[in-house]
């Protein structure tokens, strides 16, 4: 392992230091400006190497949240892969590191959608047949479409105003207006 050295450029900040790996998925990586040294396993996937578990080796001093969020998990994984470049490339002859784009990344999932899911079309078409006929039979309208529907009385609201405004009821069911 080389000698660590506080001088170093702005351009060098993060970058790696040293790599000390006697096995191809295993290394302890330092990097220019850090205080830490991190102890990597690694595996070898079509998206580049990748961190199944890390170590934080420490200098005595404590390690606070902003050391963690600093931690370039990708960095350290190519330098342990590339201490031993032709035991990776053994283990599939087919896909080499040249091969695989660097660029690619795991695609981030959607972000969850927030607030209520849009009601179709067909679910406005059902609850306006079952007012009718609820209505029709003199029944309490709201009451048991959301026992029907398990959902909110406000929720039912909402979807007879937009059978109301698609035309599909009409006046079937209002409140009274105070005199």
């Amino acid at each position: 392992m080389t000698e660590r050295s506080d001088e170093f450029s702005d351009s060098e900040q993060g970058e790696v230091e040293s790599v000390d790996s006697t096995e191809p998925d295993q290394g302890v990586v330092a990097l220019f400006g850090h205080r830490l040294r991190y102890r990597v396993t690694i595996i070898g996937t079509t998206n580049g190497p990748q961190v199944t578990e890390l170590t934080v080796i420490g200098d005595g001093q404590p390690i606070t949240s902003a050391d963690l969020h600093r931690i370039p998990l990708a960095r350290i994984a190519r330098a342990v892969r590339d201490a031993h470049p032709i035991t990776w490339e053994q283990v599939d002859p087919l896909v080499t590191w040249e091969t695989i784009n660097p660029a690619t990344t795991w695609e981030t999932p959607p972000a969850p959608r927030r607030g209520r899911p849009p009601v179709t079309e067909e679910r406005i078409a059902e609850v306006a047949a079952y007012a009718i006929a609820l209505h029709t039979q003199g029944a309490q309208v709201r009451e048991r479409l959301a026992d029907r529907y398990g959902v909110t009385v406000r929720t039912i609201d909402r979807w007879l105003s937009a059978a109301r405004d698609r035309g599909l009821i009409t006046d079937l069911y209002r409140r009274k207006e105070a005199p």
